[in-house]
């Protein structure tokens, strides 16, 4: 589940195609990010109360893949340390879930995703547009080199 050190967000193919668009180089919209962080914000609350289902607990996994990404591309401010730890202890979460929908997770990996996911909620209000829709992209070729990955494995 690590982010590979490839690539750099700032020379991706969608910042070559789009520079010329000053509204990328703006933060985004208010209402556009309050509709994205909402339902982080209901997931990472399903996961304090005790209740750990698949698909929160996924939704974790993403937002702290992005975060980490964007500490790479400079445009947070929380330690990589702390988003590593999450994503190791989220991947040790995912195992342990096995083929059951839920579970209750380790108060303190909670506290650190609350940590990620406020720095996500401030990340959409305060960075460029680009870097968070760079931050997207390497999300998408990351998630879809896993999934490739996974069937090989499977095959």
């Amino acid at each position: 589940m690590n982010r590979s050190e490839k690539g750099s967000a700032r020379h991706s193919a969608f910042a070559k195609r789009n520079r010329h668009k000053k509204g990328l180089f703006l933060p985004m919209e208010r209402s556009a990010a309050n509709k994205l962080v909402l339902p982080i914000r209901l997931a990472l609350e399903t996961l304090r109360r005790g209740r750990g289902r698949r698909d929160a607990i996924f939704s974790m996994v993403e937002v702290t893949l992005l975060v980490g990404f964007l500490i790479e591309a400079g445009d947070s401010v929380i330690s990589k340390e702390t988003v590593d730890s999450a994503e190791r202890r989220l991947h040790r979460a995912l195992e342990d879930l096995g083929g059951s929908d839920g579970m209750e997770l380790d108060p303190e990996l909670v506290e650190t995703l609350t940590v990620v996911v406020n720095e996500y909620d401030r990340v959409l209000r305060e960075a460029r547009l680009i870097s968070i829709l760079e931050a997207n992209e390497r999300l998408g070729a990351f998630t879809h080199a896993a999934v490739a990955e996974r069937r090989h494995l499977d095959a």
